[in-house]
């Protein structure tokens, strides 16, 4: 008889951890993976230009960017989104700037050329050589560069990942050259760095404003 309700007190304690051990996992609250390319239709971003020259000095440009999600497309049975704007110096006039889509932590454009990953800070994403006719003039790479310190904006302070712009060339010192783009977890591209081959000035596309539908 004793033995019989230990067996029930037995069975009726380990029903209740496993009851407490169902309602734990049940109630265990799983973070969303950041999403630092985040396209839905109507997405944009508006950035600021600034000259830093060798000395470290800047010089606000007075240019402002603008880029938005137009649209999204379907190539090759993939759904990808269209990026238009204006982006300094090159593209002035409010065009198609690029056509990319995300899959599994790699943007990819249109192209197939991988220009951002959230997962691979080991390979190069993408190897290119800038051509004038015959001559190579530079070789450059994207690879993604753990970034340790926060990025801190007129806008706000981002902890940020950094896919790496390195250009090398044979024909002008000062290389390789380092031009970094910084990507916020949930916004998107918040920096940017480019520059000239001859000359040691860099530019930095900044954000300044942004909007990102839920």
């Amino acid at each position: 008889m004793f033995n019989q309700i230990n067996l029930k007190m037995r069975n009726l304690i380990l029903l209740a951890i496993a009851t407490v051990a169902v309602v734990s996992c049940t109630n265990e609250t799983i973070e969303p993976k950041p999403n630092y390319i985040p396209m839905k239709v109507g997405n944009y971003w508006i950035y600021e230009n600034y000259q830093i020259n060798e000395d470290g000095s800047e010089i606000n440009l007075q240019k402002i960017d603008s880029v938005i999600i137009s649209r999204d497309t379907i190539i090759n049975g993939n759904k990808f989104f269209m990026f238009e704007g204006t982006s300094y110096p090159d593209h002035h006039r409010w065009q198609i700037l690029q056509i990319v889509r995300d899959s599994s932590g790699y943007l990819l454009r249109s192209d197939g050329r991988v220009i951002f990953s959230d997962n691979n800070f080991t390979d190069i994403l993408h190897l290119g050589y800038y051509i004038v006719g015959n001559d190579t003039i530079s070789s450059y790479t994207y690879k993604m560069v753990k970034q340790l310190e926060p990025l801190t904006l007129g806008i706000g302070t981002f902890n940020v990942l950094n896919c790496m712009l390195i250009v090398n060339s044979e024909n002008y010192p000062g290389y390789p050259k380092e031009f970094p783009y910084f990507y916020a977890a949930n916004i998107g591209r918040v920096l940017l760095t480019w520059g000239f081959s001859t000359s040691p000035t860099k530019y930095e596309q900044r954000l300044i404003r942004y909007n990102i539908i839920d």
